[in-house]
């Protein structure tokens, strides 16, 4: 194959995805297992978005004011967000799960991009943390955290979580 020829047969979307299987390989080394287990743990309490809904309670709870009207964008943001990317945005894109590196309780049926469990973290925590900046310490390494459990559980491309 001449240059011209194997320059063209790499196209943008073909080094992208090499790129990303590199990365994806890279992020799906297996840690210690007390890490391991944290990040098991830390995908598993968002399914079904009970992190964010636990965290908007505790929020509301004994937070004032700011911290209700906290929860309160927190869950909205949430909502608007899982309903778009759960829905639509999953049907549209159609793209298959990689094989996944480890074993949840449950294994997600759906397509994978993009990352309904990233995108609902990201969308709790920027919209409760306008309310409360004070808590964008925690809550965005928190959703960052979910969102690297994704990649690193096998269960989304880096590209799906982003």
């Amino acid at each position: 194959m001449s240059m011209p020829s194997r320059l063209a047969s790499r196209t943008p979307w073909r080094l992208a995805g090499a790129a990303e299987r590199r990365l994806t390989l890279r992020m799906t080394r297996p840690l210690p297992r007390a890490v391991d287990n944290l990040l098991v743990m830390l995908s598993q309490s968002a399914d079904r978005s009970m992190l964010w809904v636990a965290l908007a309670g505790a929020s509301a709870l004994v937070g004032g004011p700011r911290g209700r009207r906290a929860a309160h964008r927190g869950l909205l943001a949430l909502a608007a967000t899982s309903a778009t990317v759960n829905g639509p945005m999953k049907l549209l894109a159609g793209r298959q799960r990689p094989a996944p590196r480890r074993r949840l309780r449950h294994m997600p049926r759906t397509t994978s991009f993009p990352s309904g469990h990233s995108a609902s973290a990201f969308a709790f925590a920027v919209a409760a943390t306008r309310e409360l900046p004070e808590a964008g310490p925690a809550l965005l390494p928190l959703a960052a955290g979910v969102a690297y459990s994704r990649v690193y559980l096998g269960v989304h491309y880096p590209s799906d979580v982003l």
